[in-house]
């Protein structure tokens, strides 16, 4: 077939041996890759692999059929980034023109690479061989300029970004990649083949720019221009090398490092950022790096502390904050299964205590397991929060009902103590189950409104029960069959009482703290300064205090004893252990 139409698809059809098996790039046509090491290996003069872009350059080589279109496609990448005497002496710049119908004819040659077997390698061959050896013109054409290295650098920079690189985008239009486009691609080999091969001499230049306040607006343009392309996460070398000298012209300057401000190369606010990235890499070489898609964003993971733990985002405190957290709800709940299993032997007769350890039992597991993911999932402190509640519940009931008893007055239990607890725990379950579903990130999850719902509700039954423990106790004064075991009966109401007003009273202030002190842009991580040990200092404090210390005053005060108890005003004096 003739024309070039036959010329695009015909595929090579020459064979090369390699001992006794022979390598034709028609039988491994979709291992191409495979086929060009083959080629490469049994080639007289074979390109250096370990060099970025050897296949493509191998490849453009190569294909001997469309020597004619890599030549003009290199004639006119070196040609746009050429600088003309002309114009280093401060005339005026057109840029670089295309003759007539030259743009359509690259066009065209790349459309015929494209569909070539090296048109897998273009952007390749563009990035890692035609643009360094432009951008070494380019850095050429400064050299030849005078001493003036700031007004040479101006001059070559208004003519890359204002022609040169607006000329490659047009050229370079039908090349699509997905890791980068051909502008990021264009001023990252400004940025490591120019610039910072010059960054000895720029130094001092930058520093007494930046001394006399007097920075080029050109200058202070190419260096944020060229800080806002990331080719990869965590940053290169060359990034960081690159926002060294940013932060000497742009002040203040926030970067990977820190906070600069002053023209001082080094950050006076450090930050983690770095150490964090690469702890989730197995090794910090480039190559290694996850490379970026065009407009990726970043969010605040980095920065906030209460995302941090043993799994995801790892973080050294705050993985032996939830390990000491999930140790000591381990053990809690072995010791309530013991309770469990201790009332179960002694038959006790008294249904509220085996309800209460039976929900103390699941709010240990599901504290276990809030405190082993963190913050992450919210729902699990809901219904951490909502089991303690229901357990507080129990509590009073158990005892109003025997005051009830005691006083002789059973219709309250009916009409005012079983409503109103009813009540209470609907609005609990309601204000719950909202949480768990109008969830957020742990940006702003802790300056939700239902976490200060459930501890006003806390702290209001605290109180209810305090108030009528006062009652009942005043009440009981006279009765003289609970003279030998008043002491005991004092001393152990006022121990749970005492624990959970404290507990109650830590759980309003931190919620009222974290709602109405703190702001969604700032977010929960500012409250504590962004310090992971401040953050795992204070929440391993409160949640001790929230929701393990009740648990473990209540396996110390109630107990179980052996045959039935009298549903009568002794019953009241009895302590816990009915």
């Amino acid at each position: 077939m003739a024309g070039p139409l036959g010329r695009l698809k015909r595929l090579p059809t020459f064979t090369v041996s390699h001992g006794e098996v022979q390598f034709s790039l028609r039988t491994v046509d979709p291992m191409f890759r495979f086929s060009l090491t083959r080629l490469v290996e049994a080639s007289s003069t074979p390109p250096d692999s370990s060099s970025p872009g050897a296949e493509a350059r191998f490849a453009a080589s190569w294909d001997t059929r469309f020597r004619q279109e890599w030549a003009r496609l290199r004639a006119a990448v070196h040609d746009i980034f050429h600088f003309k005497a002309e114009q280093r002496r401060g005339a005026s710049q057109p840029g670089p023109t295309f003759s007539r119908g030259q743009l359509t004819a690259l066009h065209n040659d790349i459309r015929v690479l494209l569909r070539s077997q090296a048109g897998t390698f273009i952007f390749e061959y563009y990035q890692n061989t035609l643009l360094p050896a432009a951008a070494d013109i380019l850095l050429e054409d400064i050299d030849r300029v005078s001493s003036d290295l700031s007004a040479s650098l101006i001059a070559a920079w208004t003519h890359f970004y204002c022609h040169a690189l607006p000329a490659l985008e047009a050229v370079f239009v039908h090349v699509k990649n997905q890791r980068m486009s051909i502008r990021q691609a264009t001023l990252i080999a400004f940025r490591d083949h120019v610039l910072l091969k010059l960054v000895t001499r720029l130094e001092p230049i930058l520093e007494e720019m930046n001394a006399e306040g007097s920075v080029p607006p050109a200058i202070r343009q190419m260096f944020l221009v060229l800080q806002s392309v990331m080719e990869c996460y965590p940053p290169s070398e060359k990034r960081l090398k690159l926002e060294s000298l940013v932060a000497r012209v742009v002040s203040p300057y926030l970067g990977h490092r820190g906070l600069y401000e002053g023209g001082s190369p080094k950050p006076v606010v450090s930050s983690r950022e770095l150490d964090v990235a690469h702890l989730r890499r197995p090794s910090g070489h480039i190559y290694k790096f996850r490379m970026l898609p065009r407009g990726r964003k970043f969010g605040n993971d980095t920065l906030d502390v209460v995302n941090k733990g043993c799994f995801d985002s790892f973080d050294t405190i705050a993985c032996i904050r939830t390990s000491i957290l999930t140790t000591a709800a381990v053990i809690t709940l072995v010791f309530v299964i013991l309770k469990i299993v201790k009332y179960h032997v002694y038959r006790h007769p008294q249904m509220h205590h085996y309800a209460i350890f039976y929900v103390s039992a699941v709010e240990c597991i599901v504290c276990g397991a809030s405190f082993m993911v963190g913050s992450v999932y919210p729902q699990l402190d809901f219904t951490a929060c909502f089991l303690k509640l229901l357990q507080f519940t129990i509590i009073c009931h158990l005892h109003w009902s025997l005051a009830a008893r005691t006083l002789h007055r059973e219709d309250i239990v009916q009409h005012v103590i079983n409503p109103v607890l009813c009540l209470y725990i609907l609005y609990c379950t309601t204000v719950a189950l909202m949480g768990m579903v109008d969830v957020t990130g742990t940006w702003t999850e802790c300056m939700r409104p239902y976490w200060f719902m459930l501890s006003v509700a806390d702290l209001a039954i605290v109180q209810l029960f305090a108030v009528a423990a006062i009652y009942v106790t005043h009440r009981t004064e006279g009765i003289s069959s609970l003279a030998s075991c008043k002491i005991s009966q004092k001393r152990d109401l006022w121990s749970v009482i005492i624990v959970y007003e404290c507990s109650a009273l830590l759980a309003v202030a931190f919620d009222a703290v974290t709602r109405f002190v703190g702001s969604e842009k700032d977010g929960c991580s500012a409250l504590f300064a962004h310090t992971q040990f401040c953050y795992s200092l204070i929440v391993a404090v409160f949640m001790v205090v929230k929701f393990l210390v009740p648990m473990w005053t209540i396996l110390c005060v109630f107990q179980p004893v052996e045959g039935d108890t009298r549903n009568s005003e002794v019953a009241l004096a009895s302590r816990y252990n009915l």
